[in-house]
């Protein structure tokens, strides 16, 4: 898996089933309906994510098209609210004649708590430092 390039104009590609097993942080900012694709025309939700359990840290990705149905169902619930949803990337229950949906299941507290500290990392090393003049708890 590799990162999207910043300057990169397309949103980055990850395919899900590279994701199996991995603890996912998505971030949805829009459903988007009727996709052209190679397989007919599909519906998709548009989301940031972050694998927290990538292979040699966090990998960011930013503006991923989701076209598994099930995952779909459980992300476009969490764009009005712009809500961020967390789980491990898992495989369904195929039904006859068809294969086994990816499906986001819950987080353990483990899991939890490495996206809080994910979270809390982002947050504190994007923070400029104060300044002295700027500190008011400075003496």
């Amino acid at each position: 898996m590799s990162q999207r390039d910043e300057f990169d104009s397309a949103g980055a590609y990850v395919a899900v089933k590279d994701l199996l097993g991995d603890l996912v942080l998505f971030s949805p900012t829009e459903h988007v309906e009727e996709v052209q694709t190679d397989f007919g025309t599909k519906d998709a939700v548009l989301t940031d994510l972050v694998v927290i359990t990538a292979e040699g840290g966090p990998a960011e990705y930013t503006d991923v098209m989701i076209f598994q149905g099930s995952l779909i169902g459980q992300l476009k619930r969490k764009i009005a609210g712009q809500k961020k949803l967390l789980g491990r990337i898992d495989k369904g229950e195929a039904k006859k004649g068809q294969n086994a949906p990816y499906i986001l299941t819950a987080p353990s507290d483990e899991d939890k708590q490495l996206a809080r500290d994910y979270l809390a990392g982002r947050v504190i090393s994007a923070a400029a430092p104060l300044t002295k003049a700027e500190d008011p708890f400075a003496v």
